[in-house]
């Protein structure tokens, strides 16, 4: 009840959307998801079973490397921007319409790569776009076709090419 009442909550929130795409389980699956299954890299001269599998093609729930909660961690990060941003920007008169715009398109970026490596290493994956903020809504979400999802994306982008900044203001602290 104390969070999400000024732009200070929305700007550490847009940070923890870039903070969860540098959690190394994160980074791994990018590296192995994309680079490894493309053969631009080799599985070495010890890889781990997990490892194995997916240089086997094997991409199944059964194997480790193929959890795509770090993911969906991100995107329901960015969903939660998109859903609170606007309601922060309402109480806020410290919080211009511009930087609440500019934040969703910045997290409406961050989720479209993230769907952008499920689409390509999974194809049919669930698309969602409502934040989890309580048990209120269905935890289990069915996969959408890749074209639905690729095409929200690109919906999203679009509209966030609008709002997004084209260059960050330079600080007049010259530390």
């Amino acid at each position: 009840e104390n969070f999400w009442t000024d732009k200070n909550d929305v700007t550490s929130v847009v940070n923890s959307c870039y903070e969860a795409l540098e959690s190394e389980a994160f980074l791994e699956r990018m590296g192995i998801w994309g680079e490894l299954r493309s053969d631009n890299l080799k599985g070495g001269s010890n890889p781990s079973d997990d490892i194995n599998q997916i240089l086997k093609e094997n991409i199944l729930p059964s194997n480790p490397m193929c959890n795509w909660s770090e993911f969906y961690k991100a995107i329901n990060r960015c969903n939660t921007v998109c859903y609170y941003a606007p309601k922060v920007q309402a109480i806020d008169p410290n919080y211009t319409e511009s930087e609440m715009r500019a934040n969703i398109a910045e997290v409406s970026a961050i989720r479209a790569l993230c769907y952008f490596y499920l689409v390509r290493s999974f194809r049919d994956v669930p698309l969602v776009l409502e934040p989890t903020i309580d048990d209120s809504k269905p935890f289990m979400v069915p996969a959408a076709h890749p074209d639905t999802v690729l095409n929200q994306l690109v919906a999203d982008l679009r509209k966030a090419e609008h709002y997004a900044l084209k260059e960050y203001p330079q600080s007049s602290n010259p530390t």
